[in-house]
């Protein structure tokens, strides 16, 4: 502390928002945790009590009061019940499926509304910390459903880190992607995936204007998606002979989509990057951040509206 001011490390300042983040983290779970055992306790026991048992759950304490060896407790009671309610629940599907179809199906949409909240949460954390691309390759190779949203017709993912290129006798000259995916069809997806804190654009406006270029690092895997593509097809001939899974595909339909950065949001940087991705007539440009507001327009679109609250007219008794 200085002349009134305080001043922070950043290493303090990322350990404290781990902590924070943590706690955040541990309480929602706990939220969900609750909520999913009020949900079995007073719908699907009723469905079928022969089979489905009430269920105890677990009463934790605060985070901050909670000591690790009583964590460890709690969390494997969690789990332990969790694991027994989806057995209940898994074994008594066909007798819901025959005599409560219609709860059934209700059933299934808060599952996938509860699961893809769960994917919105994890993506949502992860953009808030300074990862490697190779972080964010697993994610997306784990949620498959996420990237798959870039794209309008279904997608198959092939390969991970996939060799478009032969390499010579000491390794040189390969051209490694990202993703391989199929479309449905005949067309073939390369996906590479840089970071959300990839610049986008150049720091300083073109020849003093109001007019941004693209950065080298967008430039740079733009243009490698370019060269995997060409790759892909001149070498298609031994792509296709040893790769079963490239059967039902072909070289002539081949897209590529880089997903890098964050959308600009001062206005002449927009115009600049929107300019710039408009004109990539063979590789599509996405951000980190339309991704998930895609996610967050499925998981609105799958939420029921919210049901009015009855009014109560006054009555008159005089």
């Amino acid at each position: 502390m200085e002349d009134g001011e305080v001043v922070v490390s950043e290493s303090d300042m990322d350990s404290l928002r781990k902590a924070m983040n943590r706690i955040d983290r541990r309480k929602r779970e706990g939220v969900r945790h609750a909520k999913h055992v009020t949900v079995f306790n007073e719908l699907l026991t009723k469905l079928d009590p022969e089979r489905l048992k009430r269920s105890d759950g677990v009463t934790t304490q605060p985070v901050a009061l909670a000591s690790p060896a009583r964590s460890r407790r709690v969390n494997t009671l969690r789990r332990q019940a969790g694991e027994a309610a989806v057995s209940q629940v898994r074994a008594s599907l066909p007798v819901l499926a025959a005599e409560k179809p219609t709860v059934l199906m209700e059933l299934q949409a808060e599952i996938e509304r509860v699961t893809l909240s769960e994917m919105i949460e994890k993506y949502e954390e992860l953009l808030g910390q300074d990862l490697p691309e190779r972080k964010w390759q697993e994610f997306f190779e784990t949620y498959k459903f996420v990237l798959s949203l870039a794209f309008a017709r279904p997608v198959q993912l092939l390969h991970t880190q996939f060799y478009a290129q032969s390499t010579a006798v000491d390794g040189s000259g390969s051209q490694i992607g990202d993703f391989l995916l199929r479309q449905t069809g005949r067309g073939l997806a390369i996906v590479e995936i840089k970071k959300p804190g990839t610049e986008l654009l150049s720091g300083t406006p073109y020849r003093n204007t109001q007019v941004f270029a693209p950065s080298r690092e967008l430039g740079g895997a733009v243009t490698q998606t370019l060269i995997q593509q060409n790759a892909l097809r001149v070498e298609w001939a031994k792509h296709f002979l040893k790769d079963k899974t490239l059967r039902d595909s072909g070289p002539e339909a081949i897209r590529c989509v880089v997903v890098a950065g964050r959308l600009p949001t001062e206005e002449h940087q927009l115009t600049s990057f929107e300019a710039f991705r408009n004109a990539c007539k063979d590789v599509e440009v996405l951000t980190f951040d339309e991704l998930l507001e895609k996610l967050r327009y499925i998981r609105d679109q799958l939420t029921p509206p919210a049901q009015p609250t009855p009014t109560v007219q006054p009555v008159d008794l005089f």
